[in-house]
């Protein structure tokens, strides 16, 4: 019914405007069947029901250089079928009759296409609003739908939107920052310090559009802090992509978010004591330096900031420990850590060491129990080895009464004198001069200030040469005994006295040799 013939060319475009005046149908089959399916992209929420979802028609104008004009008012689809499906993340909008709404430049009548009149169609148009997902990070150019395509009555697609963009505000980052504790001289990673959300599985799609970076300012992989320290752990998220131009053609473009934390290395540092005791020791023992003052060392880590409390168990392994040290000895008396206890108390330097190395800031603690002029305690790092010496009673017996001299003028009486002499042993750590003395009678004489060895005991026969003695004395003087006592018992050779019998002899007490024992004549 549109064939026409034309003998000329104005007469043929004549023809084409006729012939397009009259095809007011549709080229394809779109009736109310048609389905609109608009699928949320994964960033977004779908709407929450139905009733959320707008669905209106626009009426067709007419036609401004080209371009459709619309009511600004549109009506509500009466008959609009509005389901929302879970599975495809989309909304889905049937009702619409295409055929009958379609848009054209040439007005007809809404009753019969073929006839011309004033109507040029409807939009249909679909609106709901849709928000980021929970969780989203945000970014430039995020899609807010699939493609929107509409589909026919078979399922066949029929046509299909450009998938819309939108700026989406990036969040402010989320992150942990770990305070750590590590024992002095130890490290620890400057990863460790801080702990970025893993955006991994069910939840990759949160950080799409954005990059996350973290920068500490440090250039080394880890700290080795002296003391505590603090640390800012700055992260940012920043888009990933380039702004599109908006409706308006603005980019929109948005910026990057930064956080800074801080984030605390707690360092443990070593306190480390010792104790040591003052020792007793006698006059010519053998000595090794630290004997009997019972040495000990602990160590304790700790944070020594006041205001820190609550810190976190520390890593790695403490850099050493009390048994890692040991202690120390010096003294001026010695050439060595043995020798030969002097007659005067002396003093033992103590040092706490690890390997070869002092441990400068060690306490060293030093109590005595010996006697109540020791100084305790102290940390002057000194032990004072006190020094006792030993003492010899020679002890004399058999002095008849017919040795006594009647008085003298003074009318005091007076006994007959032995001289004896006391040797030490050759073996003795420390050897003294012979040292003479005088017993008057039946009596005895302390010899004090003797070091420790084997002692034996002469009487001067020379002198005493009326008199027997029993045969020598020995005494062994150590610090388990160290009060000896040698007896010597006389005999007389026969009753006569010989001269006047009253021979005398005197020890000059408190006269002493540079050993400091006593010594007589």
């Amino acid at each position: 019914s549109y064939y026409l013939t034309a003998n000329n060319s104005a007469s043929l475009n004549s023809i084409f405007q006729t012939i397009s005046q009259n095809i007011q149908t549709a080229n394809i089959d779109l009736g109310r069947e048609t389905v609109v399916k608009d699928p949320v992209s994964k960033y977004f929420d779908l709407p929450a029901k139905t009733s959320d979802i707008s669905v209106k028609s626009y009426d067709c104008t007419g036609f401004s250089d080209g371009e459709p004009t619309w009511s600004d008012t549109g009506m509500p689809l009466s008959n609009a079928i509005v389901t929302i499906d879970t599975d495809t993340r989309a909304v889905n909008v049937t009702g619409f009759d295409f055929n009958h709404n379609f848009v054209a430049e040439n007005g007809r009548n809404e009753n019969d296409s073929t006839k011309l009149g004033d109507f040029h169609g409807r939009k249909l148009v679909i609106t709901f609003t849709v928000t980021p997902k929970d969780g989203f990070l945000g970014g430039n150019s995020v899609p807010t739908n699939g493609e929107a395509a509409v589909y026919d009555k078979d399922g066949a697609l029929v046509e299909a939107e450009v998938t819309p963009y939108v700026n989406v505000p990036i969040a402010e980052p989320d992150f942990t920052v770990n305070d750590k504790t590590i024992y002095q001289g130890n490290s620890v990673a400057v990863s460790e310090l801080y702990t970025l959300p893993a955006y991994t599985g069910d939840d990759g799609w949160k950080d799409d559009f954005v990059t996350i970076t973290a920068n500490t300012g440090l250039v080394t992989g880890t700290v080795s802090p002296t003391d505590c320290e603090s640390y800012n752990i700055s992260v940012t998220y920043a888009p990933s992509e380039e702004a599109k131009l908006d409706s308006v053609g603005t980019a929109n473009n948005m910026e990057g978010v930064s956080v800074t934390e801080t984030a605390t290395v707690h360092v443990l540092q070593p306190t480390v004591t010792a104790t040591v005791n003052d020792v007793q020791k006698y006059y010519g023992e053998s000595y090794t330096l630290g004997t009997d003052a019972n040495g000990e060392i602990n160590v304790t880590w700790t944070d020594k900031r006041t205001d820190h409390s609550n810190i976190p168990a520390a890593s790695g392994t403490k850099p050493y420990e009390a048994r890692d040290l040991t202690l120390a000895y010096s003294t001026e008396a010695f050439n060595g850590q043995d020798g030969i206890v002097p007659n005067s108390d002396f003093a033992v330097t103590v040092k706490v060491m690890k390997g070869d190395t002092e441990m400068p800031d060690a306490t060293i603690t030093t109590s005595c129990t010996l006697n109540k002029d020791c100084k305790t305690p102290d940390n002057d790092g000194v032990y004072t080895v006190h020094v006792k010496t030993c003492t010899l009673t020679i002890v004399k017996s058999g002095c008849s009464d017919l040795d006594y001299h009647a008085a003298n003028n003074t009318g005091n009486a007076e006994y007959q004198s032995f001289i004896f002499e006391v040797n030490g042993d050759e073996d003795n750590n420390v050897q003294i001069a012979p040292i003479k003395v005088t017993v008057q009678g039946n009596g005895e004489v302390k010899i004090v200030g003797l070091p420790t060895g084997t002692y034996t005991v002469t009487e001067d026969s020379n002198w005493s040469w009326r008199y027997k003695a029993n045969g020598d004395g020995k005494a062994i003087l150590n610090a388990d005994k160290a009060d000896g006592t040698v007896t010597i018992t006389n005999q007389r050779n026969d009753d006569n006295k010989w001269l006047s019998g009253d021979s005398y002899a005197v020890n000059y007490v408190g006269c002493s040799n540079a050993q400091g024992t006593f010594v007589g004549a």
